[in-house]
């Protein structure tokens, strides 16, 4: 999360801990940043008159797992006060400040993660629009823009197997009971929406602004916003082969392993490029939702899980 203040609201700034940046001889602001044992940057600038501090949730630490939210914005920030680097006005923080992006997160607990990657690519309404793929063992979809405050992505991840990983060894080190924390995501999967833009902000919670408490407050589900836009959620009865030319579609999609984004691709190359993708693709969608080869109705699937 990164939220913006007023420059009033830090002050006793240990000047061993933060760096200056000199401009012409004067100091324009002081920066702290880690990165370990969790992700924390405080930002006093003296031109824009503005305080930004940027930090994620393991800056809770016993409460790592109940994420950033409400009920917990206020020991957020008394833990970074706790920290002796600076002094937090933390009532003028909550009371006047704004959130410029955020990473909205969910665990559930789901074992079928391997199985998603490959369903998720399979409802994909427009792989040109929007990209699946698969990092290490993390599942990754992104809307494919260039416009950088409209880019949004969705991550989804084994969260037990994330914080077994070296580099949460030392955050582990900070909590008062490490096994605890291990045992509450096992089984666990998160979905992590990042939203890098304050008007993807607003758009995913419904919201007017992006104050603390408008953020914090919102009750709109952007896990499903998100999936609403992206996958197909037509209900097909289940059915077979019929004619010629649902037979040629169904000889395609094996020819592409039953990969719908391969599909797409043969699609565009021998279709006018005035032509709708989405009505030229929907046949196939409907073979392969249909069919016996295990393919899952995945949005009704993570709406079961994410509502």
């Amino acid at each position: 999360m990164k939220l913006i203040t007023e420059v009033s609201n830090i002050r006793s700034i240990n000047d061993r801990l933060f760096t200056k940046n000199v401009q012409n001889g004067h100091i324009t602001s002081w920066t702290y940043n880690v990165k370990s044992p969790y992700s924390l940057m405080i930002q006093k600038n003296r031109e824009k008159q503005e305080l930004v501090i940027e930090f994620t949730g393991k800056i809770l630490l016993d409460k790592y797992p109940n994420l950033i939210g409400l009920d917990n914005i206020r020991l957020c920030l008394e833990n970074i006060n706790d920290l002796n680097i600076c002094s937090l006005n933390i009532d003028g923080i909550l009371c006047k400040s704004y959130i410029t992006k955020c990473d909205v997160a969910v665990d559930v607990s789901y074992d079928q993660l391997g199985r998603l990657h490959s369903c998720l690519n399979d409802n994909i309404n427009n792989h040109k629009k929007y990209m699946c793929k698969q990092i290490g063992n993390n599942l990754e979809i992104t809307n494919c823009v260039k416009t950088k405050n409209l880019k949004s992505r969705m991550i989804i991840y084994d969260k037990f197997k994330e914080v077994g990983r070296p580099e949460y060894k030392e955050f582990l080190n900070y909590i008062t009971n490490k096994d605890e924390l291990l045992n509450y995501f096992r089984g666990k999967i998160r979905f992590e929406l990042n939203l890098n833009s304050m008007l993807l902000i607003r758009n995913y919670l419904g919201i007017d602004n992006t104050s603390i408490n408008s953020v914090l407050s919102s009750t709109n589900n952007p896990f499903m916003h998100f999936f609403t836009k992206i996958l197909i959620n037509e209900t097909y009865e289940t059915n077979t082969i019929e004619n010629l030319r649902d037979y040629e579609r169904w000889l395609l999609i094996e020819s592409c392993q039953h990969d719908l984004s391969k599909v797409e691709t043969v699609v565009r190359r021998y279709t006018s490029p005035k032509a709708s993708v989405k009505q030229r693709m929907a046949p196939y969608y409907k073979l392969l939702q249909t069919s016996d080869t295990g393919s899952i109705r995945v949005y009704d699937e993570l709406k079961s899980i994410l509502t």
